[in-house]
């Protein structure tokens, strides 16, 4: 197996990348990762995520990438993400990228640490319809209306790192020609989700097109985060970017109210 490390570019676009989206993007059009989820209240903790992205190609090479965050979420429900990589040397470097998610002040915040970059901090707005407090839940039993549905199904409750989970897959066969594919295949998702910590703990999509991501939460604490990991640095110059250009979709998503299923007994 080739073992790859990834650079800012590629950590950037497979951060774009997630099978279920519970918070709103972060600067720079980034989707948060699915461990985090913003505005959810009364649940503070800190820990590492880990996604590893591991692909084969057509000629049988398979690469495995991993991406390393921290991530803090205090009880306010701010988050702080925190992006490290590896240089083409292989050594850790110095440089992390850090981005925090402030419901509270309503204002994504964005700036780099520890290398030569500029001392910059970057704040943009929320769009109107970001920053309803909500907690991750597994989907309820749904209904296969069309052929293409997804299948749901609940697994047995576990534990991840030492976290009591509930656990879900969703099952999706795509036959031949529905996308133009020359062959059946098959796309699997799971989330291993903690509903008491308010948080997936893990979640794995196997897709042949894209591979298999797997990210995954560990080292987990439950304390609440200094205050000072949400504020931006001393002597950083800190510059507003104007709120990016609502949708289409953001109007109609506006008055919207995202309701949650209800978690499944265990």
């Amino acid at each position: 197996m080739r073992v790859g490390h990834w650079t800012l570019p590629a950590l950037i676009a497979v951060a774009s990348f997630s099978g279920w989206q519970f918070c709103n993007a972060q600067p720079g059009r980034l989707i948060a990762p699915a461990s985090r989820v913003g505005g959810c209240t009364g649940l503070p903790y800190s820990a590492k995520e880990t996604q590893t992205h591991i692909k084969t190609d057509a000629d049988g090479t398979t690469t495995e990438h991993i991406q390393v965050q921290l991530v803090w979420r205090d009880a306010d429900g701010r988050t702080r993400n925190e992006t490290r990589w590896k240089t083409r040397s292989g050594e850790e470097s110095k440089e992390h990228y850090v981005t925090v998610y402030d419901p509270v002040q309503r204002m994504h915040l964005a700036w780099h640490t520890g290398g030569s970059s500029a001392k910059a901090a970057h704040v943009k707005p929320f769009l109107e319809r970001e920053g309803s407090p909500r907690c991750p839940a597994p989907p309820g039993p749904q209904a296969r209306r069309n052929p293409g549905d997804f299948t749901v199904e609940f697994l047995p409750p576990t534990t991840v790192n030492g976290i009591p989970v509930v656990v879900n897959r969703n099952t999706k066969v795509v036959p031949v020609g529905e996308i133009g594919n020359d062959h059946e295949f098959t796309i699997i998702q799971e989330w291993w989700i903690s509903t008491d910590l308010g948080v997936v703990m893990r979640h794995a999509n196997e897709d042949p097109r894209i591979g298999k991501i797997v990210v995954e939460l560990s080292d987990v604490n439950r304390a609440d985060p200094d205050p000072a990991l949400f504020k931006v640095p001393e002597g950083y110059d800190v510059r507003e970017d104007p709120p990016l250009t609502p949708t289409a979709l953001d109007r109609i998503m506006r008055d919207v109210t995202p309701v949650m299923p209800a978690t499944p007994s265990k």
